[in-house]
C-alpha cells in the first residue's frame, strides 16, 4: 500500500512538472501590462527627460547596458510611447527579442506620434518572428470602444494591441447594452492584423458605456516626442584627409608643332596631397560623398632629372559601400571618380626649356578603408588603395599624362 501511494505521488509530481514545462496559453498571446498614466509631476518629467538624454548618449556610444539602465529610468519616471520606444530599440540591439517585442506592444498602446508608429510597426515586424512561437500582432478595436474583449482566454478592453502567434484565434467582444459577438482572427508571423468590430445594440436599452481613459501619458511639456537617436554611421560627416602616394608609373606623350613625338614610361616619385569630402548616408550600407582634393608630384623620365613639381586639383563623387560594426566602427570600399585639372612642368622638345602646361582630365580610385568612432561626434579613418589620372595639356608642346600608383589616406570624420 505504501509503495502504491508513493508511486501515485511520484506520478502526480511528474505530471505537475510536465504541465509547468509544457507550452501554455501565454505562448500564443502576448499581452504586456500597461502602466498607470496621467499622474506625472513636473519632477517626473524632468527626471524622464534627463534619463532619456542619458540613454540616447550611451546608445550612440555603443554602451547598450548603460543605455538600457537609463531607458528604464525614463520609462519608470514617465511611461509613454517615447520612453517605451527607446527601451524597445535598445532591448532589440541586445538580442532580447521577446522583451523588445513586449516593449513595442506597450509603445503601440500609449498614443504614439505618427513617426513613432512607423518605427513601432518596423520593430514588431522584426522581432515577432524571433519570438517562440513566432508572432504577429493584432490591433483590436470595437465600435463603441471600451468593450470587454476575450482573446484565447485573455481579457482586456478595446482598443488594444496584442501579440498573437501565427494561426487562428477566437475573439469575443462584450459590452453592456450590446449583443455579444465572436470573431476569428488569423495572424501571420511578423505581420499586422486589424480587427475592428461594430457591436449591435441589444433589445434591452442600458446606459451606454463611457470610452476608456486615454492610456497615453502626456508628452514632454508641449513638445513633440524626441525621435529615436541616430546611429553614428547614419549621420552626415565632413572628412578632411591627408594623402600619401607611393612611387608608381606614368606615361607621357609630347607632340610639338612639327608633329615630332616622344613618348614612353617614366617613374612617378612619391606624391603628397590633402583633401576634404562631404559624406552623406543614403542607406545603412551605402553613402555618397563629394570630394575636393589637391596633390603635388614629380616624375623622372629615363635618366633625366626630376620633372616637376606638378600639381593637380580633383573634384568628384565618392560612392562608398560599407559594413557598420555596431555603432563603433565600419569597414568600407570607396570608389572616387571625377574631373581633374593638372599643372604640368615639362621640357620642350624644340629648345629643351621647361614649360608649364595646364589641362583638364579625369581620375578614378579604389580604396579599402576602416573607420573607428572615438567620441559621439568624431571618428578617425585609414584607407589604402590605387588611383589613376589622365590629363591632356593642349599647349605647345602638347602633352598627355597618365599616372597610376598606390596611395593611403588618413584623416578624421566630423559628425553632424
Amino acid at each position: 500500500m505504501f509503495e502504491f501511494t508513493r508511486v501515485r505521488a511520484c506520478s502526480a509530481l511528474v505530471a505537475l512538472v510536465a504541465v509547468a514545462l509544457a507550452p501554455s496559453a501565454w505562448a500564443d498571446v502576448l499581452l504586456p501590462d500597461l502602466p498607470e498614466t496621467g499622474r506625472a509631476t513636473d519632477s517626473d518629467r524632468a527626471d524622464a527627460r534627463a534619463a532619456y538624454e542619458d540613454a540616447t548618449e550611451a546608445y550612440g556610444a555603443g554602451k547598450l547596458d548603460d543605455a538600457l539602465e537609463a531607458a528604464e529610468r525614463a520609462w519608470t519616471a514617465l511611461p509613454n510611447a517615447s520612453t517605451a520606444l527607446i527601451r524597445a530599440t535598445i532591448l532589440g540591439d541586445l538580442k532580447r527579442d521577446r522583451d523588445a517585442f513586449e516593449a513595442y506592444l506597450q509603445a503601440a498602446d500609449l498614443s504614439p506620434a505618427p513617426e513613432e508608429t512607423a518605427l513601432i510597426d518596423s520593430g514588431l515586424a522584426k522581432h515577432g518572428p524571433r519570438v517562440s512561437p513566432a508572432m504577429g500582432w493584432a490591433t483590436v478595436r470595437s465600435t463603441p470602444s471600451g468593450a470587454d474583449a476575450i482573446l484565447d482566454g485573455y481579457e482586456f478592453r478595446t482598443p488594444r494591441t496584442v501579440g498573437v502567434s501565427a494561426g487562428k484565434h477566437e475573439l469575443e467582444l462584450v459590452a453592456d447594452g450590446f449583443s455579444p459577438i465572436k470573431v476569428t482572427i488569423t495572424a501571420r508571423s511578423g505581420r499586422a492584423t486589424a480587427s475592428t468590430t461594430r457591436l449591435v445594440p441589444s433589445a434591452r436599452p442600458v446606459e451606454a458605456p463611457s470610452d476608456p481613459p486615454d492610456r497615453g501619458e502626456e508628452a514632454f511639456e508641449g513638445e513633440d516626442p524626441p525621435p529615436p537617436p541616430k546611429l553614428r554611421h547614419q549621420r552626415t560627416q565632413i572628412r578632411p584627409y591627408l594623402n600619401l602616394g607611393f612611387p608608381g608609373k606614368a606615361k607621357i606623350t609630347l607632340t610639338d608643332s612639327f608633329l615630332e613625338t616622344a613618348s614612353g614610361d617614366s617613374d612617378l616619385n612619391l606624391s603628397y596631397g590633402f583633401g576634404l569630402y562631404l559624406d552623406i548616408p543614403m542607406r545603412s550600407v551605402f553613402a555618397l560623398g563629394v570630394e575636393l582634393g589637391f596633390g603635388t608630384w614629380t616624375t623622372k623620365f629615363h635618366s633625366d632629372s626630376d620633372l616637376g613639381p606638378n600639381f593637380n586639383v580633383d573634384i568628384g563623387f565618392v560612392p562608398r559601400f560599407r559594413v557598420p560594426i555596431k555603432d563603433v566602427a565600419e569597414i568600407y570600399l570607396s570608389i572616387p571618380v571625377g574631373l581633374t585639372i593638372g599643372v604640368d612642368k615639362t621640357v620642350g622638345l624644340d629648345d629643351n626649356e621647361k614649360t608649364t602646361n595646364v589641362g583638364p582630365g579625369v581620375y578614378l580610385g579604389l580604396y579599402l578603408g576602416g573607420k573607428v568612432y572615438v567620441t559621439q561626434s568624431l571618428g578617425i579613418f585609414l584607407e589604402g588603395g590605387w588611383t589613376a589620372h589622365f590629363w591632356i595639356f593642349a599647349t605647345d608642346p602638347t602633352t598627355q599624362w597618365t599616372t597610376r600608383h598606390g596611395a593611403i589616406r588618413t584623416g578624421v570624420a566630423i559628425l553632424f
